[in-house]
């Protein structure tokens, strides 16, 4: 018997706060690889990545075109 399955067998017969404590505990013995905040979607860390490729470049910003004149109703 493996010890995954003897300790499957073990939390299943504990109660839930018992089981909630051991997985804190265990979660507290693993190492961390990084302490970054995950991102939230595909696209926040898309974003990110582009501003930041962008850092330090100059913009053309193109010249302030008149207002835009419509027909009377």
């Amino acid at each position: 018997m493996s010890a995954r399955t003897l300790l499957i067998e073990e939390i299943a017969r504990a109660p839930e706060s018992v089981a909630q404590e051991i997985l804190t505990q265990l979660r507290s013995l693993m190492p961390r690889k990084n302490e970054v905040q995950p991102v939230k979607d595909h696209f926040e860390s898309y974003w990110k990545h582009l501003y930041g490729s962008l850092e330090g470049a100059e913009w053309n910003e193109p010249v302030e075109l008149p207002y835009e004149t419509r027909e009377t109703w």
